[in-house]
């Protein structure tokens, strides 16, 4: 029975390879085929801890009115949310991590912040990378009674219209209409505009040519823009670097995102369906603040400490999970306990 068994695992075994090795046969995988890369970088920065200066808590995140907070510290496939509301950011095409180069307090030697490129022209999905938030209920603003804040910090490495469309910063529709939504563009003058569509009626804000002037690589600091709409009042105000700007109201057509079923937030780009607005440029972070309108002074006091609205002195925001290394005695002063000196008045305390 054995010797039976061996021939007919051989002659079933043969007239397999002989099936496969037909030239006329197609062999096709019952499974999902997944491209995959593995990314090195070589950023380094250290943050020496001192002991010479008190951390205070931040107002981010409060679990309340940020309801979203996109970093950006890595370029896997997604980047969490740090609000604790898992809105999570998802990135498409090659975008690159990159030295931010601007100090935000965080690291006394090496980089100094970080941040991802988009559509860099050598990319060979350049003016296809974008980032994308999925629609949730707590980032929509129809229903909304105070109003809502939006901060983003940026580079713009050209401001020139890209597919017939300005480049846009953020756009956010709630609806197919859309009835509720938001969009922040660069003009091709250097002009932010801003646009609100609330309850159907849409309010807009632009600012004086040569608002924003592009980038160099060798430039260290980005632009901090904050923007505040009153549902109220409807009344908007733009805040570049924390200075608040002065406003005209836009007269032009307003094109909101080709496919308007599609409901998630897009940033460096016009949105689903569209062919255009890729911004070239590096992101480095989003927030937003929903049923609060910030202040002058809490637009004064971000500027100033690079994270926070609270009234914290530059470097001493208490950041989660942030490591630092041990450096000098630790604030204890030099001991005095030794095999000479063994009386108790003689310890430091």
């Amino acid at each position: 029975m054995t010797s039976v068994a061996n021939k007919l695992t051989k002659f079933l075994t043969n007239n397999q390879v002989t099936v496969i090795e037909n030239d006329n046969e197609d062999i096709f995988s019952n499974c999902v085929d997944v491209e995959g890369s593995t990314k090195f970088h070589t950023f380094n920065g250290q943050h020496k801890f001192l002991f010479n200066k008190i951390y205070y808590p931040t107002f981010e995140p409060d679990y309340s009115q940020v309801k979203c907070w996109i970093r950006a510290r890595s370029v896997g496939n997604s980047i969490r949310d740090l609000s604790g509301f898992n809105n999570t950011a998802y990135l498409q095409g090659d975008p690159l991590l990159v030295d931010g180069k601007q100090d935000i307090g965080c690291n006394t030697n090496g980089i100094k912040s970080l941040a991802i490129r988009f559509n860099r022209p050598t990319s060979p999905y350049a003016n296809l990378e974008y980032a994308y938030i999925t629609d949730s209920a707590n980032t929509q603003i129809d229903e909304l009674t105070t109003g809502f804040s939006e901060f983003i910090r940026f580079k713009a490495y050209s401001i020139a219209d890209q597919g017939g469309l300005s480049p846009t910063l953020f756009e956010k529709i709630d609806d197919s209409t859309p009835n509720n939504g938001r969009m922040l563009q660069i003009r091709n003058n250097g002009s932010l505009l801003y646009i609100v569509v609330d309850g159907g009626v849409t309010y807009t804000a632009l600012t004086p040519a040569d608002t924003i002037i592009p980038n160099t690589f060798d430039d260290i600091n980005p632009y901090d823009v904050f923007t505040t709409y009153n549902a109220s009042t409807h009344a908007i105000k733009i805040y570049l670097n924390s200075v608040s700007q002065t406003l005209t109201t836009f007269t032009g057509q307003i094109n909101w995102q080709g496919i308007k079923s599609l409901h998630d937030m897009s940033i460096f780009r016009r949105g689903y369906g569209s062919t255009g607005g890729y911004m070239f440029g590096d992101f480095y972070d989003y927030h937003n603040y929903m049923e609060k309108i910030v202040s002058q002074t809490e637009v004064n006091q971000h500027f100033a400490n690079k994270w926070s609205i609270s009234n914290i002195p530059f470097g001493q925001c208490m950041i989660v999970d942030h490591f630092a290394t041990y450096a000098g005695s630790g604030g204890l002063g030099t001991p005095s306990f030794t095999t000479n000196s063994f009386d108790p008045t003689s310890f430091t305390t």
